[in-house]
């Protein structure tokens, strides 16, 4: 769980820099150079929640290793039924063509 928070606090520190304009909210503890707004709260929560992560990586190893098989398993079962449905997707469609063109103006 804490590794999601991670990545997604990474994920909005990057979309601050990707996406540059007004915001309706934003993390206290910015420092403005210029035209330049450097996200220094925000990289803050990010750090630690990294630092969090990493040392729930190496002082929890059974859960480390249960949250990475749940993960894979999670993977696995995602990527499969995606596959199934665009197979099934495919061959719907293929139908849909095919009656289409069957079909004879009147």
């Amino acid at each position: 769980m804490i590794w999601s928070f991670a990545f997604k606090a990474l994920a909005v520190l990057v979309l601050r820099y990707k996406h540059k304009g007004e915001r309706e909210w934003k993390v206290p503890g910015n420092l403005t150079i210029g035209k330049t707004e450097i996200p220094i709260g925000l990289g803050l929560i990010a750090l630690l929640l990294f630092l969090i992560a990493i040392a729930n990586l190496f002082t929890k190893p059974d859960a480390t290793i249960a949250g990475i098989f749940f993960s894979a398993v999670f993977y696995a079962v995602f990527t499969i039924s995606e596959k199934i449905t665009a197979k099934r997707r495919a061959g719907h469609m293929r139908t849909l063509n095919n009656s289409a063109s069957t079909v004879t103006p009147s």
